[in-house]
């Protein structure tokens, strides 16, 4: 059985590859930070068949010296591993590009790679475009400034090297598929695992983008409900009323994080998911 590679395997859409590839019977690699951290490493170490066909390794974004051995003997890779920052700085786009760079240069050193499906994002699609009635699709970009949210530009700079890298190949590298998957607002395991996996081993995706959005997406309003409905009776509190309008302008003044969201106030995001 082929060996997959999940990179940042602790984190909670890597966490979701490893389980299905183990339940599909593959042999999981997982990559983490530090093996002694239990919190990150228990999850996965208690996940149905991981005595039998995971090993964690550790591996660093910011250390290319961490990934040859990681990808030793690996058929396939998802890269998942990406930083987040819930107030993200500029710091996060050289760490996403050079990190992605990372592995992809490893991987091209290793004869044994047939294919890496990168997760991207659909902002690294639809940010900053003015035509209110523009249907998304793969072919599109974001277009960015440098006052665009840093962690936005992360994804559009990490994703063009990836594709400008598989188009520059040098004459004796192993030359891999490429297919990346740009999800929307990931909430449950059906949407990150499933689209991950299966885009492993299908040829129809190499070289592909590959927009994982549902279409019309689910408001945040019904999300709300349905987390409170499952949450409220073990004691906690979720929000299930919708902030006015005027007070999402008012905190963006303050904070960034609002600002993003007062940029979004009544913009639809219309999208084609065909590929999917």
């Amino acid at each position: 059985m082929w060996c997959v590679l999940v990179s940042g395997a602790s984190g909670y859409l890597g966490l979701h590859c490893v389980k299905q590839l183990l339940e599909a019977g593959y042999i999981v690699r997982g990559t983490v930070r530090s093996l002694n951290n239990s919190k990150k490493v228990e999850p996965l170490r208690s996940l149905p068949h991981a005595s039998e066909r995971l090993e964690l390794v550790v591996a660093d974004l910011e250390k290319p010296d961490s990934w040859p051995s990681a990808l030793q003997d690996c058929t396939y890779i998802l890269h998942t591993a990406s930083p987040f920052q819930i107030n993200p700085d500029e710091s996060c786009i050289k760490t996403a590009v050079d990190g992605t760079l990372n592995v992809l240069s490893a991987a091209a050193r290793t004869l044994t790679v047939k294919k890496i499906v990168l997760t991207s994002s659909c902002v690294a699609i639809m940010e900053g475009h003015e035509d209110s009635t523009k249907v998304f699709n793969e072919s599109d970009w974001s277009v960015t400034t440098p006052t665009t949210n840093p962690y936005f530009r992360s994804k559009v700079s990490a994703e063009k090297a990836a594709w400008n890298f598989v188009k520059n190949f040098g004459n004796d590298d192993n030359k891999f598929e490429l297919t990346v998957i740009n999800p929307s607002f990931i909430i449950g395991p059906q949407l990150s695992d499933i689209e991950g996996a299966s885009a492993n081993t299908n040829s129809k995706t190499d070289g592909e983008r590959i927009i994982a959005a549902s279409q019309p997406s689910i408001w945040m309003k019904e999300i709300a409900k349905a987390l409170g409905n499952e949450f409220t009776s073990q004691g906690y509190c979720v929000p299930k009323h919708k902030a006015p309008d005027m007070i999402i302008k008012a905190a963006s003044l303050f904070s960034d994080q609002a600002k993003m969201v007062s940029e979004r106030l009544n913009v639809e995001c219309k999208i084609d998911n065909s590929k999917v």
